[in-house]
């Protein structure tokens, strides 16, 4: 290992560091993840394509008792939040079933839900933006791909600067949050035209 600092300190490899935390809440993911039909009603009632969701996360995805922001126990969603790589785990998401606009990660580590799909140039053929929206249970909705989810802004803001195309908010409002966060190159963000009614 070569010294790659002044003071003499080793130069380490952040591509081999592992955080075990993150492998122990995949495998608690997968462990608590069964057929159920609350679980698959709920999707199904909000416009979720259940086999295409489920091959897509490979059987990540749970219905189970979770206290987001320290409020009481409730009926929530877990989903694995996986590095860009999209093999490797890295934290849990779980969102509210009661009021889905709530969610918060497990272990605090995910930035970004569906962050492989803001690197993959794939997303952006024929200049299409990679659409970010504002929930998980919006991302499971819109199928996956070419999409992502902010979990914590500060860390995203790295891997939305990386995009290799532009960006595109739900619709105005979303942008300028977007934008106020300081996350977001306002220069890179489009917003969907909507077409009113004559």
């Amino acid at each position: 290992m070569r010294e790659a600092f002044s003071d003499g300190a080793p130069e380490v490899d952040l591509a081999r560091i592992i955080n075990f935390d993150s492998f122990r809440a995949y495998k608690w993911l997968i462990t608590i993840a069964e057929p159920n039909q609350t679980l698959y009603g709920f999707l199904r009632d909000n416009g979720v394509d259940l086999n295409h969701v489920i091959n897509l996360l490979e059987g990540a995805i749970a219905l189970c008792e979770w206290s987001i922001g320290n409020g009481p126990k409730e009926e929530c969603i877990g989903l694995a939040v996986m590095e860009k790589d999209g093999v490797t785990p890295l934290d849990a998401v779980l969102f509210s079933m009661r009021e889905p606009s709530r969610f918060e990660t497990m272990l605090g580590l995910g930035a970004v839900l569906g962050g492989g799909e803001i690197k993959n140039p794939a997303t952006y053929w024929a200049h299409q933006p990679c659409r970010l929206l504002r929930t998980p249970l919006a991302w499971l909705r819109e199928g996956i791909a070419a999409c992502a989810v902010i979990l914590d802004p500060l860390r995203a803001k790295p891997i939305l600067d990386w995009a290799p195309g532009n960006l595109a908010a739900m619709d105005e409002a979303h942008a300028d949050a977007l934008v106020e966060m300081g996350i977001v190159d306002p220069k890179r963000l489009v917003v969907p035209v909507v077409r009113r009614a004559a």
